[in-house]
């Protein structure tokens, strides 16, 4: 499955909880911090990354999101299409006797 974290990567923190697997807690972004992606590595199916400003810490990507950079120009057009439509008619199945 393709996934969104590549190197470069601009993305935000969705928690500010950070625990190992044993539930040690140590310090990693703020919720809501943007990150640069620094490098990414996978592990038993998961996708993990490291940032930067953050040493050789490494976060499960799916505590981030990342940034999209597009105008509401283009988010409206994407669903122009689907609001221009005209309508469709539907009709009744025919009855089998």
């Amino acid at each position: 499955m393709a996934h969104w974290a590549a190197k470069g990567v601009k993305c935000q923190s969705l928690t500010g909880l950070w625990a190992d697997d044993t539930g040690a807690v140590w310090n990693g972004p703020a919720k809501g911090e943007i990150c640069t992606v620094r490098h990414v590595r996978r592990f038993d199916g998961d996708a993990y990354i490291s940032v930067e400003g953050r040493g050789h810490d490494w976060f499960l990507a799916s505590a981030f999101r990342p940034l999209v950079k597009r105008s509401q120009q283009q988010d409206v057009a994407l669903f122009t299409p689907l609001l221009t439509q005209k309508s469709i008619q539907v009709s009744e199945p025919e009855r089998v006797s």
